[in-house]
């Protein structure tokens, strides 16, 4: 917590956004585990869902569970490298309606489905599919 009482991003992200999933977690320095796995189709990190048929993370209003019926929409085949993982989150972080908490969801989405701290050092480039196959549960 913040000096001034508020809660930054990072405690955000690594202790409210992310701990309920029931897929196997991956040890964090500070204690906190990003989801791993296969993730099916629809699976939600807050507002945003997995549409596992057309591979794009797709933002949807509360109560929404049908990732078509979204309202913005990340292709993840475009993820080719760190850099464009980061492009999207800084893309994303500078819309009106990106709050901090669907920022971090974002994050969490983008952690747990491309792992960047294992698959993308050094400016390395990979394919997406070979990433996404890991990550989707779905016919490939």
């Amino acid at each position: 917590m913040a000096s001034n009482g508020s809660v930054g991003p990072l405690e955000i992200i690594d202790h409210v956004l992310c701990e309920d999933r029931d897929l196997p977690k991956a040890p964090a320095a500070n204690g906190y585990q990003y989801p791993r796995g296969r993730f099916p189709h629809g699976y939600a990190w807050g507002p945003w869902l997995l549409d596992a048929n057309r591979l794009c993370l797709c933002r949807v209003r509360p109560g929404v569970t049908d990732p078509v019926q979204n309202v913005y929409e990340i292709d993840l085949e475009e993820i080719t490298s760190a850099f464009w993982l980061t492009d999207w989150l800084e893309h994303v972080a500078l819309k009106t309606w990106a709050t901090p908490e669907v920022l971090g969801h974002l994050t969490c989405a983008m952690i747990s489905l491309f792992h960047p701290r294992d698959w993308m050092r050094d400016g390395k480039r990979v394919d997406p599919s070979d990433l996404l196959k890991r990550s989707i549960d779905r016919e490939w």
